[in-house]
């Protein structure tokens, strides 16, 4: 969620036995991690534009860390939760509540898009989908996908996808995607 020298602020859903074991340990502990894997978002897009970051739950986390870093390319931020208890983890970030205000994040995104502006979303694949039937030929609309990494260097092939460019891993090759690679995903 953020970065800085020597330090890693993570945002950990807890499921899953490795998620678990991050989510129980105290803050501050030391953990040796690889990586980082795939292609930085900065190096996937066009940077002579500006971005709405579309997130929902966990996916949160790379979008405020890439606003963090580059704050000139970011118009604007749409962060999404199904419960208020996510108010308590980011208290500082405005979120859009379903169980408060019965909106989801595409909601608030249909609210604040305008022609000129790209966007880069990550988050639940029923959002994703919506945002790619929503937003297909609209330039610079990416997604961040997410997938079981194995090997995390792209030899087991466990995260392939099939884009209009033919199979892509996410570890190496994403995780970010323009919309209008992956048909697949309206």
């Amino acid at each position: 969620m953020s970065v800085r020298p020597n330090a890693l602020e993570l945002f950990v859903k807890s499921e899953g036995r490795v998620r678990e074991k991050l989510s129980a340990a105290p803050v501050g502990s030391p953990f040796e991690i690889r990586g980082p894997y795939g292609v930085p978002y900065a190096s996937s897009i066009p940077t002579n534009r500006r971005y709405i970051l579309m997130a929902g739950g966990s996916g949160v986390a790379p979008m405020l860390c890439f606003a963090e870093q580059l704050p000139e390319l970011v118009a604007e931020g749409v962060y999404g939760f199904r419960t208020a208890d996510a108010c308590d983890l980011l208290p500082n970030v405005p979120l859009v509540i379903e169980e408060v205000t019965g909106l989801h994040a595409t909601d608030r995104l249909r609210a604040v898009w305008r022609p000129g502006l790209g966007i880069l979303a990550c988050g639940p694949e029923s959002m994703l989908r919506i945002l790619a039937r929503e937003h297909r030929g609209d330039p610079d609309v990416y997604v961040s996908l997410e997938a079981r990494i194995g090997c995390g260097i792209g030899t087991c092939l466990g995260c392939r996808i099939e884009t209009s460019d033919g199979p892509k891993r996410i570890c190496v090759d994403g995780p970010l995607f323009p919309t209008e690679a992956l048909p697949w995903l309206t």
